[in-house]
């Protein structure tokens, strides 16, 4: 049961990273993956849960020397609301 607690805390810590990292710019999979020291399954797993809360989105596809063109992640502008009130 602890196993899965840690697991829990684990997961979120790393979506938080992800948010953070691609808050300062646009980054693909394969970017966070070689940043995080994450398998590129194990960050697919996490941005896709991202994608489905509607924290972050698919943005543009950019070009590659060789293989599969990246698909840069970027935050969702319309997930994060703030209000001022004076």
């Amino acid at each position: 049961m602890i196993k899965a607690h840690n697991s829990a805390i684990m997961r979120e810590s790393n979506q938080r990273l992800i948010v953070d990292m691609i808050r300062k710019k646009p980054l693909s999979r394969a970017d966070l993956s070689r940043a995080m020291g994450l398998s590129r399954a194990a960050v697919t797993i996490l941005t896709d849960s991202l994608i489905e809360q509607g924290i972050i989105m698919n943005g543009d596809v950019v070009k590659s020397e060789s293989g599969r063109r990246p698909t840069l992640l970027q935050l969702n502008p319309n997930a994060f609301i703030s209000i001022g009130i004076d």
